[in-house]
Protein backbone atom coordinates (compact mmCIF):
# COMPACT_ATOMS: atom_id res chain seq x y z
CA UNK A 1 0.00 0.00 0.00
CA UNK A 2 1.55 3.40 -0.88
CA UNK A 3 2.10 6.07 1.41
CA UNK A 4 -1.09 8.82 1.49
CA UNK A 5 -0.25 12.17 0.97
CA UNK A 6 -3.30 13.16 3.44
CA UNK A 7 -4.86 12.11 6.38
CA UNK A 8 -7.55 13.46 8.80
CA UNK A 9 -8.04 13.85 12.40
CA UNK A 10 -11.58 13.94 13.64
CA UNK A 11 -12.25 15.73 17.00
CA UNK A 12 -14.68 17.40 18.57
CA UNK A 13 -15.64 18.84 22.22
CA UNK A 14 -15.00 14.82 23.53
CA UNK A 15 -11.96 13.97 21.64
CA UNK A 16 -9.15 12.93 24.00
CA UNK A 17 -6.67 15.29 21.80
CA UNK A 18 -7.62 18.28 20.53
CA UNK A 19 -5.98 20.83 18.20
CA UNK A 20 -4.00 23.50 19.95
CA UNK A 21 -2.64 26.36 17.58
CA UNK A 22 1.06 26.48 19.09
CA UNK A 23 1.42 22.68 19.16
CA UNK A 24 -1.19 20.79 17.16
CA UNK A 25 -2.44 17.34 18.67
CA UNK A 26 -0.47 15.56 21.93
CA UNK A 27 -1.17 12.23 22.97
CA UNK A 28 -2.11 12.03 27.15
CA UNK A 29 0.76 9.39 27.56
CA UNK A 30 4.03 11.23 26.94
CA UNK A 31 5.44 9.27 28.81
CA UNK A 32 6.68 6.61 25.70
CA UNK A 33 9.70 7.68 23.50
CA UNK A 34 10.81 7.04 20.41
CA UNK A 35 12.45 3.95 21.51
CA UNK A 36 9.21 2.38 22.45
CA UNK A 37 7.97 2.57 19.05
CA UNK A 38 10.19 -0.38 18.52
CA UNK A 39 9.65 -1.98 22.00
CA UNK A 40 7.05 -4.99 21.50
CA UNK A 41 6.22 -5.42 24.80
CA UNK A 42 5.31 -2.14 25.53
CA UNK A 43 4.07 -1.72 22.10
CA UNK A 44 1.51 -4.29 22.23
CA UNK A 45 -0.57 -3.41 25.58
CA UNK A 46 -0.23 0.32 24.41
CA UNK A 47 -1.98 -0.89 21.01
CA UNK A 48 -4.55 -3.17 22.75
CA UNK A 49 -5.72 -0.26 24.92
CA UNK A 50 -5.70 2.26 21.74
CA UNK A 51 -7.44 0.01 19.52
CA UNK A 52 -10.24 -0.57 22.42
CA UNK A 53 -13.01 2.01 22.55
CA UNK A 54 -14.05 1.00 26.14
CA UNK A 55 -10.59 1.69 27.11
CA UNK A 56 -9.87 4.70 29.60
CA UNK A 57 -6.19 4.70 29.97
CA UNK A 58 -4.31 7.04 27.88
CA UNK A 59 -2.58 5.84 25.75
CA UNK A 60 0.39 7.32 23.42
CA UNK A 61 -1.34 7.92 20.30
CA UNK A 62 -3.51 9.89 18.33
CA UNK A 63 -5.71 8.37 15.32
CA UNK A 64 -5.51 9.42 12.23
CA UNK A 65 -7.02 8.14 9.11
CA UNK A 66 -6.18 8.04 4.85
CA UNK A 67 -9.82 7.29 4.13
CA UNK A 68 -11.66 10.77 3.17
CA UNK A 69 -15.16 9.51 2.79
CA UNK A 70 -14.84 7.20 6.04
CA UNK A 71 -13.88 10.65 7.70
CA UNK A 72 -16.47 12.17 6.06
CA UNK A 73 -19.25 9.33 7.45
CA UNK A 74 -17.54 9.84 10.80
CA UNK A 75 -17.62 13.42 11.00
CA UNK A 76 -21.38 13.25 10.26
CA UNK A 77 -22.01 10.70 12.77
CA UNK A 78 -21.05 12.83 15.48
CA UNK A 79 -22.23 15.84 14.36
CA UNK A 80 -25.60 13.86 14.62
CA UNK A 81 -24.88 13.70 17.80
CA UNK A 82 -24.75 17.08 18.56
CA UNK A 83 -21.18 17.37 18.04
CA UNK A 84 -19.26 20.38 17.28
CA UNK A 85 -16.54 18.23 14.74
CA UNK A 86 -13.56 19.71 13.07
CA UNK A 87 -11.15 17.73 10.96
CA UNK A 88 -7.58 18.49 10.45
CA UNK A 89 -6.06 17.64 7.24
CA UNK A 90 -2.51 16.31 7.97
CA UNK A 91 0.22 16.27 5.54
CA UNK A 92 2.57 12.72 5.74
CA UNK A 93 5.58 14.57 4.09
CA UNK A 94 5.45 17.23 7.29
CA UNK A 95 5.30 14.25 9.79
CA UNK A 96 8.14 12.45 8.19
CA UNK A 97 10.35 16.42 8.06
CA UNK A 98 9.34 16.38 11.44
CA UNK A 99 10.55 12.91 12.65
CA UNK A 100 6.95 11.86 13.93
CA UNK A 101 6.66 8.65 14.28
CA UNK A 102 3.42 6.47 12.36
CA UNK A 103 2.33 4.01 10.49
CA UNK A 104 -0.79 1.95 9.67
CA UNK A 105 -2.64 -0.11 12.34
CA UNK A 106 -2.68 -2.92 10.84
CA UNK A 107 0.97 -2.98 10.23
CA UNK A 108 1.82 -2.20 14.02
CA UNK A 109 -0.25 -4.99 14.77
CA UNK A 110 1.16 -7.53 13.15
CA UNK A 111 4.55 -6.22 13.50
CA UNK A 112 4.31 -6.20 17.61
CA UNK A 113 1.88 -9.04 17.87
CA UNK A 114 -1.04 -7.11 19.35
CA UNK A 115 -3.37 -9.86 18.67
CA UNK A 116 -5.69 -9.24 21.33
CA UNK A 117 -6.65 -5.56 19.27
CA UNK A 118 -10.41 -5.25 19.33
CA UNK A 119 -10.42 -3.46 16.00
CA UNK A 120 -7.66 -3.34 13.15
CA UNK A 121 -8.32 -1.05 10.33
CA UNK A 122 -6.25 -1.02 6.67
CA UNK A 123 -7.17 2.96 6.45
CA UNK A 124 -6.04 4.10 10.33
CA UNK A 125 -2.78 5.15 11.12
CA UNK A 126 -1.10 6.13 14.59
CA UNK A 127 1.10 8.87 15.51
CA UNK A 128 3.13 8.30 18.33
CA UNK A 129 2.66 11.54 21.02
CA UNK A 130 1.74 14.20 18.70
CA UNK A 131 1.00 15.65 15.14
CA UNK A 132 2.54 18.84 14.95
CA UNK A 133 0.74 22.03 14.36
CA UNK A 134 3.37 22.69 11.15
CA UNK A 135 1.83 19.10 9.81
CA UNK A 136 -1.56 20.18 9.90
CA UNK A 137 -2.22 21.49 6.68
CA UNK A 138 -6.03 22.53 6.85
CA UNK A 139 -8.59 22.53 9.38
CA UNK A 140 -12.14 21.96 8.28
CA UNK A 141 -15.44 22.64 10.16
CA UNK A 142 -17.53 19.42 9.61
CA UNK A 143 -19.84 20.90 6.87
CA UNK A 144 -16.90 22.40 4.59
CA UNK A 145 -15.34 18.78 4.48
CA UNK A 146 -18.49 17.65 3.00
CA UNK A 147 -18.40 19.79 -0.31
Amino acid sequence: MATPTNLYRIFDQTSVSTFDPMEGFRSLDQDFTTDDWSNSEKMRLALTQHLDWYNRIPTPFISISAARDATRREALRRHSRGRKVQIAEISSWKLEAEQVKWDQVSRLVNRHGATDAPFVGTAEYLCLNCIPASAVKKLWDWEEFER
